[in-house]
């Protein structure tokens, strides 16, 4: 994810996301072409797990300390640039799963 690009939808996010959620189409799909229960069940299950991977890695971009007054960090325009694309890409995520229950 280092060497990830931005890409452009309606905002920036990283092209990542936009993989993932074309390869979760293309599994989803195949899966629901021979099974529709337990194989179907596990690959859910699969998903969660990628889904808790990909959201610590998004973290990574993130600078450490947020939080209190107390914790203030000064941002550079880079650092907070990314931060807006880490955020971007997170929404793009809560838009874009409930569409795969269709």
């Amino acid at each position: 994810m280092q060497a990830d690009k931005i890409e452009t939808t309606d905002y920036l996010v990283f092209s990542s996301s936009l993989r993932l959620f074309k390869n979760i189409k293309g599994s989803l799909k195949r899966c629901i072409s021979f099974s529709t229960s337990k194989a179907l069940f596990d690959l859910h299950v699969s998903f969660k797990n990628v889904f808790r991977h990909y959201c610590k890695l998004l973290k990574k971009h993130l600078p450490l300390k947020l939080g209190t007054e107390s914790d203030k960090i000064s941002l550079t325009e880079e650092i907070e640039a990314k931060a807006c694309i880490v955020i971007n890409t997170c929404e793009y995520c809560l838009d874009t799963i409930p569409a795969l229950h269709t």
